[in-house]
């Protein structure tokens, strides 16, 4: 009789250890550890552009809340628009002025402030530009067009708020349409020489 009830003990054991292997597995459940909860990033306000016209012939558009200095103690060059914001360090300048340069890879080439910056292809206005990078934080955009070299001159100091209104200025840069005395269209900058007859 023993051995009958150890043979059953012995049974019921085996049948509740399979029993229990076979619920177990029949149920598989994988416990995956707490995802983390990510924000969706929040969406950058709208920020109005404002216009700025200038004479020497070209346009473009900037953010509003900039100071802009026309300097217009500047009797050496045909502009020299600065953009500055007291909130965010740094700067940029627009420029018109005469060259000797008859294209951007002759510019480069002579500029010795170059030597040493990294140089690349680009566009301003439509027209071949280059673009010159000086670690840690300064970048010149120009071209010559109309004979003029235009640059747009970028102190990057704080660098996320500067770059985006570097790329406000780059990407709406345009050499406008400029009529003369007489109401006929030409594009390019003014040119200020008097012609005698």
């Amino acid at each position: 009789m023993q051995k009958r009830f150890v043979f059953i003990a012995v049974l019921g054991i085996v049948a509740l250890a399979a029993g229990t292997g076979l619920l177990i597995f029949s149920k598989k459940t994988v416990i995956q550890p707490p995802t983390s909860i990510e924000t969706a990033p929040m969406p950058t306000p709208a920020v109005k552009l404002l216009t700025w016209d200038d004479p020497a012939g070209f346009t473009f558009s900037y953010p509003e809340g900039l100071t802009v200095n026309k300097h217009d103690e500047d009797q050496e060059n045909y502009a020299h628009v600065e953009l500055t914001n007291t909130d965010h360090p740094g700067s940029l300048i627009v420029w018109a002025k005469d060259t000797l340069a008859a294209d951007v890879v002759a510019w480069v080439r002579t500029e010795k402030q170059f030597a040493g910056a990294t140089i690349l292809d680009t566009t301003l206005g439509n027209q071949p530009a280059k673009k010159i990078v000086f670690p840690p934080n300064k970048l010149i955009i120009g071209t010559i067009y109309d004979e003029l070299l235009f640059t747009i001159d970028a102190m990057l100091e704080d660098k996320t708020y500067w770059t985006q209104v570097q790329d406000a200025v780059v990407n709406s840069f345009a050499f406008k349409q400029v009529q003369d005395a007489s109401g006929v269209s030409s594009e390019g900058a003014i040119d200020e020489e008097e012609v005698l007859q």
